[in-house]
């Protein structure tokens, strides 16, 4: 599994799986319309970064162990390469509290 994701405003967040590589699931995150030197701006653009991962990655969601953990694995990478791609302070802050309080 590749996850891509480029920042210029607008975030493409994709999973490429072995033998499918012409068209892998993609989520774009828009956040051009935000201020990401506010909490709030940050706070906004942290969810629809978590729900585009989400989205991303659903083709792992199911109670099955071994896909559990894939699906975990694969949302977290997608947030933190996410999180990374931005380059803002307060979005980073935010992701570094979140991943405190929940894991």
């Amino acid at each position: 599994m590749k996850l891509f994701i480029a920042a210029m405003g607008v975030l493409v967040c994709s999973v490429s799986q072995a033998g499918n590589m012409d068209d892998p699931p993609s989520v774009h995150v828009r956040y051009d319309d935000l201020n990401l030197h506010n909490l709030h701006g940050a706070q906004v653009l942290l969810w629809r970064i978590e729900s585009a991962a989400e989205t991303v990655c659903r083709s792992y969601e199911s109670a099955q162990l071994d896909l559990k953990v894939k699906y975990n694995s694969c949302v977290g990478t997608a947030i933190a390469n996410a999180v990374r791609a931005v380059n803002n302070r307060t979005v980073l802050a935010l992701y570094v509290e979140r991943r405190g309080n929940h894991g």
